[in-house]
């Protein structure tokens, strides 16, 4: 149960992509190549470089902000049998070494557990752990059970469980019932006007 939790929640994380909100442009890189422009030396980059708490807040959620695109797209491109863009496996890689680093190995009761380092908060903790939950739980599952949602307004990327595999919606109580009620609406519709 805990690797299915853990497993929703990094596609959580990229699921906000999916209901239309958008990323601002700041370029993560450094002096390197911009994720979203392409330029090197960017002047968007040279606008990052004061150092406040806020300001490194705001550049960490530009940076989570980036990486979900990047697994929103990383993800639609596995379901569809593509290949994923390359800055997509970049970054994805960035941020997963990030959250290996921010966890270590533990001997409890018997077992090693793998557990978050207590000094590893800082404000990029939140996408290096998605990245590194998405690389060791949500990857390795067969392509056939990652999906996109079937509802109308709806594309969220969830893992189908069900037991046959045919799973078409992310949430039975809200795409799925939408959808059974506009098919039933339709059918209503269609034979009041059959009688007539």
């Amino acid at each position: 149960m805990q690797r299915s939790i853990s497993s929703i929640l990094s596609l959580a994380a990229i699921n906000r992509l999916a209901t239309g909100s958008t990323a601002m442009h700041v370029c993560l890189n450094g002096p390197h190549l911009c994720i979203s422009c392409q330029k090197k030396y960017c002047v968007h980059w040279l606008t990052t470089q004061r150092r406040s708490p806020t300001h490194a807040a705001a550049i960490a959620l530009a940076r989570a902000k980036a990486l979900r695109e990047a697994l929103f797209e990383l993800a639609t491109r596995i379901i569809s049998k593509r290949a994923p863009p390359k800055r997509a496996l970049s970054l994805l890689r960035e941020h997963w070494i990030t959250g290996i680093k921010a966890h270590e190995l533990r001997f409890r009761d018997g077992r090693v557990l793998v557990d978050l380092r207590n000094d590893a908060l800082d404000f990029d903790l939140i996408a290096s752990v998605v990245a590194y939950r998405m690389v060791h739980q949500v990857l390795p599952l067969s392509v056939d059970r990652l999906r996109i949602c079937h509802g109308s307004n709806c594309s969220w990327v969830f893992i189908d469980s069900s037991k046959a595999g045919r799973r078409r919606w992310c949430d039975m109580a809200v795409c799925g019932n939408a959808a059974k009620s506009r098919r039933f609406l339709a059918r209503s519709r269609k034979r009041r006007s059959t009688r007539r």
